[in-house]
């Protein structure tokens, strides 16, 4: 959260204290710290509430407590084949000392 910190202040020289340039920046400079205090409030609530404010956590949330045939869950005897399966692959990929093709993960 404290890398979250808006740009620091330009100094300018006198001579340049009317230049319109002078007012963009620091208009500029005004809208990221508005735009860096934003961030940081929805960083705030997301970490404290994120089954409401943080999209990664709900989209997990969706994936991980589905219930239908597609989930492998402890109770389906399916996930130990596949387990074994792509424990094979992978020692076969690492025995030859290549990765692995799709022909070889679609076994």
């Amino acid at each position: 959260m404290q890398e979250l910190k808006a740009p620091a202040r330009i100094p300018r020289p006198g001579i340049f204290s009317d230049a319109k340039a002078t007012k963009v920046l620091n208009d500029s400079l005004k809208e990221a710290e508005k735009r860096v205090k934003d961030l940081k409030l929805r960083l705030t609530r997301a970490l404290d509430k994120p089954a409401t404010h943080d999209p990664v956590y709900q989209a997990c949330q969706r994936i991980f407590h589905k219930n239908d045939d597609l989930v492998l869950t402890r109770e389906n005897k399916v996930r130990h084949v596949i387990r074994r399966k792509a424990y094979g692959d992978f020692f076969t990929v690492v025995r030859r000392g290549r990765k692995a093709t799709l022909q070889s993960a679609m076994r």
